[in-house]
């Protein structure tokens, strides 16, 4: 448990921090306002799921406003935190039957899919990162070693 809950930490200390770099670029394209978009959708998506409810209303592609993240991200860190809160360890390897966005069922431990989620965000913000540079603005160190240095 206590892996799983230093990878939420790293979540919110790298979402907050790409989401700065977004709003000190000032001009972010379409792209990177939708990459960000769907990062915390997805996290929306798989919580949901966890909670044993249908997710197939949420939508993952969309572009968005800084205030529409903002607003993503307080929900997001909120919603996990008391979501990791009433966990224990045993509870990880618990299987989850769930439909994706398109119907199909899956069923994943508990475990996986927070281990997924914390993955899916990582590779997002490497992507952000990567349009932020080719759009000439400042990329932000989102590694979780230099969260780790910084705690």
């Amino acid at each position: 448990m206590q892996s799983i809950l230093a990878m939420y930490e790293h979540v919110r200390w790298a979402n907050a921090r790409i989401f700065d770099a977004i709003a000190q670029a000032g001009s972010a394209s379409e792209y990177i306002m939708t990459v960000m978009h769907h990062l915390l959708r997805a996290e929306q998506v798989w919580l949901t799921r966890l909670q044993g409810q249908d997710s197939s209303h949420i939508p993952l592609w969309q572009n968005c406003s800084l205030q529409d993240l903002t607003g993503l991200i307080e929900d997001n860190e909120r919603n996990y935190s008391a979501y990791l809160a009433s966990l224990d360890e045993s509870q990880l390897d618990e299987m989850i039957t769930y439909r994706n966005q398109s119907g199909a069922s899956f069923t994943t431990s508990r475990r996986d899919i927070l281990i997924h989620v914390a993955l899916h965000g990582s590779y997002h913000r490497g992507q952000i990162n990567a349009a932020l540079r080719r759009e000439e603005h400042e990329p932000i160190n989102v590694d979780y070693i230099t969260f780790v240095r910084n705690k």
